[in-house]
């Protein structure tokens, strides 16, 4: 990220002003450019690590469930903010949305089935952006399958709910 740099959505994206007020402000945008400037990708050196040279990793394979505005914010920010990690598959429970989706972004693949979506070999990690009725189905998958998983709010509509999914990502290990 360059100094300064703000998070947009475009004019030609619905955004609410006080989304993208809040990820500046996560990231540290103020007035002035960054209140902390980040510390460069490639000099990142992990806890433990024997030497000194430089960490670094290949990138993210995401396979996005959900074609709606979260999911353009977050295909958004992952394709304009980080240049390693890409979408590789959307899935949408409309194939006309998954189709049209696919392209706006540049993404290989889209789907209407979700388990294919979920475990398609060249993903690692799951985006949760569907509907809040379809988050334990998809978490369950995605735990099933191994993958890493960011799951919009609410992570459930009920505590019970929640906690079936805390326990299937902490009994898959993931």
């Amino acid at each position: 990220e360059q100094a300064g740099q703000r998070f947009s959505l475009g004019s030609n994206h619905r955004s609410s002003r006080a989304m993208l007020d809040a990820l500046n402000a996560w990231y540290g945008h103020t007035e002035g450019g960054f209140a902390h400037p980040p510390i460069p990708y490639q000099q990142v050196i992990p806890a433990g690590k024997a030497d000194d040279t430089p960490y670094t990793m290949d990138g993210h394979a995401v396979t996005l469930l959900g074609t709606g505005l979260i999911g353009d914010f977050y295909t958004n920010t992952l394709h304009g903010q980080r240049g390693r990690d890409r979408v590789r598959v959307v899935y949408s429970r409309s194939e006309d949305r998954a189709a049209a989706f696919s392209t706006r972004w540049d993404i290989p693949e889209h789907t209407t089935d979700l388990k294919a979506a979920i475990d398609h070999p060249s993903t690692d990690v799951v985006i949760v952006g569907l509907p809040n009725h379809l988050h334990e189905e998809a978490v369950g998958l995605a735990a099933a399958a191994g993958k890493a998983i960011l799951c919009t709010k609410p992570l459930g509509r009920t505590a019970a709910e929640a906690r079936r999914m805390l326990e299937a990502v902490e009994k898959a290990g993931v």
